[in-house]
């Protein structure tokens, strides 16, 4: 079975046999007692449809993908990976051979906290700073993204520099 994100229903060439919205099992409400939550989901969903989101995220994703790889020139960015609204920074020590900083360096979530400072908010997981905007996020916004999170990546490679770190 395919499983495949919402916004992959635009995409040419990929069908999805199932459209699945991630929730933790722990969290998980069946039908039979959650009327509510049902209700809900189905009001999201003809809210997704008649504005036409997965269009508008396609378009914005093409446009976030675009300006997250420009942070690919930083010397701590070692890869920019991910799809649409869905991307990763890597921060590596060594570009080429794309060797990771010790964890101490906590570079991640160093960038993490620098962006906060600026007024944005990135997800750290280990060598990672994870982004997932919501599916109305316009282009003015991406390009807020896109110079808070260089900012923070630049002032943190500083920092680590400052320490001594090696970076290459």
């Amino acid at each position: 079975m395919r499983v495949i994100p919402l916004p992959a229903e635009t995409e040419p060439l990929l069908t999805p046999d199932l459209v699945w919205t991630g929730v933790s099992a722990d969290l998980a409400i069946d039908a039979a007692r959650g009327d509510l939550a049902c209700a809900a989901a189905l009001k999201n969903i003809e809210i997704i449809e008649r504005e036409d989101l997965l269009a508008h995220a396609t378009k914005v994703g093409s446009y976030f993908e675009s300006r997250m790889a420009d942070l690919s020139a930083l010397p701590l960015v070692g890869d920019v990976r991910g799809r649409k609204l869905m991307l990763c920074v890597e921060s590596v020590a060594d570009k080429a051979t794309k060797r990771l900083l010790p964890d101490e360096a906590n570079e991640s979530k160093r960038i993490s906290n620098a962006a906060e400072a600026m007024g944005l908010l990135v997800r750290p997981m280990g060598h990672l700073n994870v982004m997932s905007p919501p599916l109305v996020i316009t282009e003015a916004q991406v390009d807020f993204v896109a110079e808070t999170l260089e900012r923070a990546i630049r002032q943190v490679t500083d920092e680590l520099v400052r320490e001594g770190y090696a970076l290459a």
